[in-house]
């Protein structure tokens, strides 16, 4: 579920459609409206699907043609997916029958919501990560087939990893899911640290300028006292006191997390926006592959975000106390950026973990869960919420 938070950018949107085609030489290019893979779009593949029931046969194998290899797709069953009905997209898996081996038997369809009344914004966010960023890199993501936006119109063909599931949002990571976990977002935040290339092409950030910052410390100075006396939210007397002491920090937090170094982040690694797969290593015990979802609110900002909603989110309480500086130190050690240091890592996370906590306070205290497990999985979170504010705090 995880805790809103939704970034402060806009998104410069080129002129016309954007579109992908994912050549056979296994890496993927921009090219003018109306050309894709060095041809002009014919009116089949030309058309943006509205709905999973504007996805044909034909528009399939006409935007699949460089992995069928000359197969065709005959029919398509529609079967649902995990997390099937998003905020901003809905995701359907299609099951495909070809008229030779030789293509995947069935892809991942997102197409918009037509209830989410956010703007195409974070539409254009995803193709553009999927088309500019993820492109001909070994990044843990799924591989886009094809990506394309026209106006409200937006359409993601994507790997189908079905068979794969996200962690325990109840029981949350354990020791050897949070260092995987962290060793798959370093990849992505080394891959694009202080990248010059993201600034050139106007990327959207996510920060905290004086005025936006005034805003959310004024805000929470309004909400926090609601939760001395309360008893909807389980909290204690040192969770009070730390809580009322972050009112003090946050401005100093935010401005030190704007300031920092900046890289691509994805603003909300929660665990259900992370598939898991577990291989048995001869000998070396168990690894993950890991495979991140959902890049709609894609950014440049600072780590220390996305380490937040990760560790003191989604890691267990028990592993957060006993091995936090080990999970910072492993990360740092894969990120690979020299003139970060570690001592700067380990202060910024505690910002970020303030942050987190103010952004969970917020959002909590007028809430009321529609479910008796939507009540659950937010006890948990805001309880290793506000177990990594002690640790921190």
């Amino acid at each position: 579920m995880g805790w809103p938070v939704f970034s402060a950018g806009k998104v410069r949107r080129p002129g016309g459609r954007l579109g992908m085609g994912c050549l056979g030489s296994g890496w993927c290019q921009w090219y003018p409206a109306g050309l894709v893979r060095g041809r002009w779009l014919d009116p089949v593949s030309d058309m943006i699907p509205d709905s999973f029931d504007e996805i044909t046969p034909a528009w399939l194998t006409d935007v699949l043609a460089d992995t069928l290899g000359g197969a065709r797709v005959l029919s398509i069953r529609q079967t649902a997916a995990a997390g099937g009905l998003g905020v901003t997209g809905l995701v359907c898996r299609l099951e495909l029958t070809l008229d030779r081996p030789g293509g995947p038997a069935a892809v991942i369809a997102k197409v918009r919501n037509p209830e989410f009344s956010g703007g195409p914004g974070g539409y254009a966010r995803e193709v553009r990560f999927y088309t500019e960023l993820a492109a001909g890199f070994d990044l843990p993501v799924p591989r886009c087939f094809h990506a394309a936006i026209d106006g409200g119109r937006f359409v993601l063909i994507l790997e189908d990893l079905t068979h794969l599931r996200p962690g325990h949002v109840l029981g949350g990571y354990d020791s050897a899911q949070a260092r995987d976990v962290l060793d798959a977002v370093a990849t992505l935040h080394g891959r694009w640290w202080e990248s010059a290339h993201l600034r050139a092409r106007s990327w959207p950030t996510f920060d905290y300028p004086p005025a936006r910052a005034e805003k959310l410390v004024e805000r929470y100075r309004g909400v926090w006292p609601r939760y001395h006396g309360q008893t909807e939210w389980p909290v204690t007397d040192a969770l009070l006191a730390a809580g009322d002491a972050v009112t003090e920090r946050l401005p100093e937090d935010l401005a030190r997390l704007t300031g920092g170094p900046r890289t691509l982040i994805h603003i909300d690694p929660h665990v259900e926006n992370i598939l898991l797969q577990r291989r048995e290593l001869h000998r070396r015990g168990a690894r993950h592959d890991v495979y991140i979802l959902d890049w709609q609110e894609a950014a440049l900002g600072h780590c220390g975000f996305d380490l937040a909603t990760l560790i003191a989110g989604n890691v267990q309480a028990g592993v957060q106390a006993s091995e936090l500086g080990a999970l910072l130190a492993r990360y740092h050690a894969r990120l690979d950026a020299p003139d970060y240091p570690l001592s700067a890592l380990t202060e910024d996370y505690a910002a970020a973990v303030r942050w987190m906590f103010v952004i969970a306070a917020i959002w909590l205290v007028d809430y009321k869960p529609p479910t008796p497990h939507d009540r659950r999985t937010l006890e948990k979170e805001w309880g290793r919420t506000s177990a990594a504010l002690l640790l921190n705090g």
